[in-house]
């Protein structure tokens, strides 16, 4: 399967594939439970979950081992970082 251009990536449609093709993609993990604010590499999401949406991924928070509960995309430039949108985690359980 190919990446989409950023033009059609969507909080309901983007997987890890689309953000690994652009390096300046970052995504901040945000957790309710310790209320921090974590940088995510896209490669440790690994092969097998390539296609699936992100907003289906699970996974525990390292300081406080709640679930995280928003993913928010952006890209970085040279002197700032600009939002794209954000990802309400919806695991399936």
């Amino acid at each position: 399967m190919k990446s989409k251009p950023p033009e059609l990536w969507t909080p309901e449609t983007v997987t890890a594939r689309d953000l690994v093709s652009d390096s300046a993609v970052t995504v901040l993990v945000t957790c309710e439970g310790c209320r921090t604010y974590r940088e995510m590499n896209i490669w440790k999401v690994g092969a097998r979950l390539a296609d699936d949406y992100l907003y289906r991924l699970r996974f525990r928070c390292r300081t406080c081992g709640m679930y995280p509960t928003m993913m928010e995309i952006g890209r970085r430039n040279s002197s700032s970082g600009e939002k794209l949108f954000k990802i309400a985690l919806r695991p399936v359980t």
